[in-house]
């Protein structure tokens, strides 16, 4: 690893553990998980200390403080068009708990701004969000299930909820998308038409002016789905706590970025395909959430090639 490399991880580390130890900021989650939870606070522990010392880690020490860093990481349920609070039995840092106190309202003004896709039999999809009054933004990968391959629509084959949130239920119903606007299969996006009556009142999301950086805090906003015998670990049902499919806020940031592609550590499950990668300082769009795995690897379009292929169509 280069001095920067390491300066980089061992920033990102305080900034999830603060004074405490691993040890000490994972008894929470442990409490929660149980024995099904991940071994390797020593691990993780080691290669803090020698991210301290200038040293590399081992690689089961380096992938043992991600996983760590990773089960921090928590997905915030909406209530009542509100945003749940970090747990107060955890030990989050003192700082961001200040940034997330500052972001829930910001996120709380764009919560029927967001919603999940279906189809009109009921089959949850995705996520996508408002970008102008009767247009929304999802996957490429989304739309091919909506449509079951043809990449075309019309009234009747789909429909997104906005006010799906763990309580109370959605009382306004969906609103119905009504044809494709265009997609982009490489950068995987869609821009979706939908029945401008139905998002009446509600505003569209607005870009960032900048692509993120490595290090930058940020939140997906979307409605993770119970996938865990696909591909993510079954102790998710525990840290999900079974409620699935509405909305819900992840707090993370930026480890890497390449590119038109960024990645990040939010939590996020399937269903948050199509999601916004919100600021935690502005609550503006800095990313299109397009793919992941709990705790390995989540990808998200920059926001100059998201606002470049919505503003050319």
């Amino acid at each position: 690893m280069t001095d920067e490399e390491r300066n980089r991880l061992l920033k990102r580390a305080d900034r999830t553990f603060g004074a405490n130890t691993v040890d000490q900021a994972m008894k929470p989650v442990r409490a929660i998980v149980g024995p099904r939870m991940p071994q390797g606070q020593e691990n993780a522990e080691r290669a803090r200390d020698k991210l301290r010392n200038d040293q590399d880690p081992t690689p089961i020490e380096l992938a043992a403080l991600e996983v760590m860093i990773r089960l921090l990481r928590p997905a915030l349920l909406y209530r009542n068009g509100l945003i749940d609070d970090l747990p107060v039995n955890n030990e989050y840092t003192a700082e961001l708990r200040q940034r997330w106190a500052a972001f829930r309202p910001r996120g709380a003004a764009l919560a029927f701004s967001i919603g999940r896709i279906d189809t009109t039999s009921g089959q949850h999809l995705g996520t996508g969000f408002l970008v102008a009054p009767d247009q929304i933004v999802t996957n490429h990968h989304v739309l091919e299930a909506l449509s079951y391959g043809t990449m075309q629509l019309e009234r009747g084959q789909g429909e997104i909820y906005f006010e799906a949130q763990w309580e109370p239920a959605d009382q306004n119903g969906p609103v119905a998308i009504t044809r494709v606007i265009k997609d982009q299969p490489f950068l995987d996006i869609a821009l979706l038409e939908i029945d401008a009556a139905g998002s009446a009142g509600r505003q569209a999301l607005q870009f960032d002016d900048k692509n993120t950086a490595e290090g930058d805090e940020i939140a997906v906003v979307g409605y993770p789905m119970k996938d865990i015998d696909r591909r993510n670990p079954r102790f998710t049902e525990m840290l999900f706590e079974g409620k699935y499919d509405v909305k819900r806020a992840a707090p993370g940031e930026i480890v890497k970025t390449n590119g038109q592609i960024a990645f990040h550590d939010c939590s996020t499950l399937g269903g948050n395909s199509g999601s916004p990668v919100l600021s935690l300082d502005t609550a503006k769009v800095v990313g299109l959430h397009r793919s992941g795995t709990f705790m390995y690897r989540n990808e998200a379009v920059q926001v100059s090639e998201l606002r470049n292929f919505v503003t050319s169509h």
